[in-house]
């Protein structure tokens, strides 16, 4: 057994913004949770985002709920939805939205002697009716923590994870058209591969998955990259590759984000791996979200990483509504404080790769800054919308370009880091902003 935003995706490099995420604050919660269960889904055209589950701000077994909610992308409204139709609360569970319904498969209980039972269970909720319907075939080697990627629409894989006493090995492949099981290659049977608490995504019959926690004293979390090649004309068979390992970068209960660019993002998380609790395995004592994201370029397979900004932990999934734009909620904050926060995450060029700027000849100077700000658009030949906001997702300042050259006006702004976030009718673009 195992006892023992916020959101801001910046990454610099010496030529400035490479990525960008930017996030924008939606809704709060109904309640605090963290480890819970997330996922979309789309219901007559229109989009939303399911948390199902988790732990609430108490941080003991008895807070381990069956509560769900959804957001509605369109209003900005949270409801209340059905419980999770089981006998306790979970965590550690998965959720995917396959065709036009949503399987939450696996995660653990917790009893009042602190043991621990993994699930063999697989909800199924029907967004349509907001209506469980009756449960999925049991998984056959109940799992917690466990890594799980939707393939072509059609078949949910659960990869790897904790059953009850130890990592497995176990890649099993749950088809939702069938209700039916099949045993998937495993995982090479050692630490290298086997974890719980990774974070996987799905590029063309790729697998990827980051980090987690191994095996050993303590349960180490492991600062490595695993990928296995799904076969096309047969997805049981898989070709896992040599592990690539990113020395000193470990994660353990990130988020996996695929960009437009096709390449890996992992975000969130903490360097250490803890128990439910947020308290580590090694020492007992509270855990941080770690002040660093991990990118991976799967061509030219290298890895990436930025320590500019901290991000939630203890996240078990997002909402992908589309390439460009993804939903998170709950988590754990700073002292291991349980959130009932939510974002809207953005994919924004960077200023200078942004086509639309570049023909239009775009500087903008100083930065960092102090007093003044100013955008400089030599070939300006209709408005742009410029907006302000801090790493939170704030909005600080807005308007509009209709000259060559806007000044924004900074003073009283505190020192830090913002971000400037340009727009027209069919393009944005971002950068961050230093002000002192």
């Amino acid at each position: 057994m195992r006892f023992i935003l916020l959101v801001a995706i910046l990454f610099f490099t010496n030529n400035g913004f490479t990525q960008s995420w930017v996030p924008t604050p939606i809704a709060d919660m109904p309640m605090a949770t963290t480890n819970n269960a997330v996922c979309e889904a789309r219901v007559n055209e229109t989009d939303f985002m399911f948390s199902f589950g988790g732990l609430d701000s108490t941080k003991v077994y008895t807070g381990i709920h069956q509560e769900c909610f959804r957001y509605n992308v369109s209003t900005n409204t949270w409801n209340t939805i059905d419980p999770l139709p089981d006998t306790l609360g979970k965590i550690a569970a998965a959720a995917s939205f396959v065709k036009d319904k949503i399987y939450i498969m696996g995660g653990y209980h917790v009893y009042s002697n602190g043991s621990e039972l993994s699930s063999s269970r697989v909800h199924i909720y029907n967004p349509n009716t907001n209506m469980y319907e009756p449960d999925g075939v049991p998984i056959p080697v109940p799992t917690d923590d466990h890594a799980q990627i939707v393939w072509r629409d059609s078949l949910i894989f659960l990869i790897g994870g904790w059953s009850n006493t130890a990592n497995i090995e176990n890649v099993q492949i749950y088809n939702p058209s069938a209700n039916s099981w099949q045993a998937a290659t495993s995982l090479p049977n050692n630490n290298q591969y086997k974890f719980f608490g990774a974070q996987a995504s799905l590029l063309g019959d790729t697998i990827f998955y980051y980090g987690g926690a191994a095996m050993g004293f303590n349960f180490p979390a492991f600062p490595a990259m695993r990928m296995g090649v799904i076969d096309s004309n047969n997805p049981t068979v898989i070709n896992w590759l040599p592990v690539e390992f990113n020395n000193g970068h470990p994660l353990y209960r990130s988020i996996g984000i695929t960009n437009p660019n096709n390449e890996l993002t992992f975000l969130g998380g903490s360097a250490q791996t803890y128990n439910y609790n947020g308290q580590a395995y090694a020492g007992g004592l509270g855990v941080e979200p770690v002040n660093k994201q991990v990118i991976y370029n799967p061509i030219t397979q290298q890895f990436r990483s930025d320590t500019s900004q901290s991000y939630p932990m203890d996240l078990r999934g997002l909402a992908h509504v589309s390439p460009e734009v993804k939903y998170i909620c709950g988590g754990m904050e700073a002292n291991q404080l349980v959130s009932d926060k939510a974002y809207k995450l953005e994919y924004m060029a960077p200023l200078h790769t942004a086509d639309w700027l570049k023909r239009l000849d775009i500087k903008v100077f100083p930065n960092p800054a102090k007093k003044i700000l100013n955008i400089e658009l030599d070939n300006l030949v209709s408005p742009i919308e410029y907006r302000l906001s801090n790493i939170q997702g704030q909005l600080i300042l807005k308007g509009k370009i209709t000259h060559v050259l806007k000044q924004i006006n900074l003073e009283g702004l505190s020192p830090g880091k913002y971000f400037l976030i340009l727009s027209d009718t069919k393009h944005k673009a971002a950068t961050p902003i230093i002000i002192h």
